[in-house]
């Protein structure tokens, strides 16, 4: 086992077609900050301590964090890991030498093996803590594996408790979403400047986020009718932004990806603070102050977005017409179909405007 100081090791699991990032730590004691609230991009935690250790469920302040107590150590996982510090350093000693290191390789193995064996016997005797209990079965947890398996068992626990429900239309999916990878893909496809990556993207996710013209108005409202109740709340963008990633579930790639659907649409543009740092694709600064539908074809996927928006702003009636005609109106070339809608304008402003932004059928 390693300090208290130790780095997390990244972990991953999918819960309902998304994939949730995590971290494990293997840990001396237990200090208190590792119960502390997660925030960012880390969505569970799973905590190793070595050593029998005092750890209360009141100690840890989200109810995504795991920590596991060992019993007794055996003396066989003693002897297990007294053998393996011994070969490790045996191993720098003779790392310049290939056929000593090759040996060495194939004993540590043998002895890594036995130390994996003598952990998880021992810890099938100790505790799993979380706030509230998960009541896991410690056997099937350490049945077999190693410490990334047990922290992903463990993680899919902890998730699967979290987000009962999920924030999109998991079912519709054709393969597990990856939010930081997938999400910047998408976002070129929505916004027509994506290639081939970002129209398969959008052919694998569209429908069940809702973000494809194929799907349906009742599929289209899931994940924006929770971005309308969370910033109903009149919270601070940094907030509304927490509570969709953690509390919902929907993680931050996702909760900024149908935020930018809701700019698109719109109805709704983006105050940014001062020095906000976003980009446009050809690496130049977004000079402006206000980001907007007509902006968002020529910036770079914005990391950390709700950091740097000072507010969310309702459009006014007439711009947020417009745009969302240009928006329906696609490429170049279909102008008829702007011209026709923009007929219409002055009769179905009124009930338009009524709908919650995002709603179904905007985009």
């Amino acid at each position: 086992m390693t300090s208290s100081s130790a780095s997390p090791s990244a972990v991953s699991v999918v819960h309902q077609g998304i994939e949730y990032a995590g971290e494990f730590f293997r840990v001396a004691s237990w200090t208190p900050s590792l119960g502390e609230a997660l925030k960012g991009d880390t969505y569970f935690r799973v905590v190793f301590v070595a050593s029998p250790s005092m750890v209360f469920p009141r100690a840890i302040h989200d109810h995504r964090i795991a920590v596991y107590v060992p019993d007794e150590r055996s003396p066989e996982l003693e002897r297990a890991e007294a053998e393996l510090r011994v070969m490790r350093e045996a191993m720098r000693t003779y790392a310049a030498e290939s056929e000593s290191l090759d040996l060495l390789s194939t004993d540590r193995d043998d002895i890594e093996q036995r130390a994996v064996g003598a952990w998880a016997e021992s810890f099938r005797g100790g505790q799993l803590i979380a706030a509230p209990s998960l009541g896991a079965n410690l056997d099937e947890l350490f049945a077999d594996g190693y410490w990334s398996t047990w922290a992903e068992r463990i993680g899919s626990l902890l998730i699967a408790r979290a987000y009962v429900e999920s924030p999109i239309r998991h079912d519709l999916l054709q393969t597990a979403l990856r939010p930081e990878v997938d999400t910047p893909m998408l976002f070129d496809a929505l916004v027509g400047v994506g290639d081939a990556t970002a129209t398969f993207a959008m052919d694998a996710f569209g429908l069940g986020l809702g973000l494809s013209p194929r799907t349906d108005p009742q599929t289209r409202s899931v994940a924006s009718g929770r971005l309308a109740q969370v910033a109903a709340s009149g919270w601070a963008p940094d907030a509304i932004g927490h509570a969709l990633a953690h509390e919902q579930g929907m993680t931050y790639p996702l909760a900024t990806l149908f935020l930018l659907q809701w700019v698109l649409n719109g109805r709704h543009t983006l105050r940014l603070r001062a020095g906000h740092g976003l980009l446009c694709r050809d690496g130049e600064r977004f000079a402006q102050d206000t980001l907007r539908a007509d902006d968002l074809a020529a910036l770079r996927w914005p990391q950390g977005l709700w950091e740097r928006i000072e507010a969310l702003e309702i459009v006014e009636a007439q711009e947020a017409m417009d745009a969302h005609l240009a928006m329906l109106a696609g490429p170049a070339g279909q102008t008829e179909r702007l011209e026709r809608a923009a007929a219409q304008r002055s009769t179905e402003l009124p009930e338009g405007l009524q709908e919650a932004p995002g709603d179904a059928g905007r985009g």
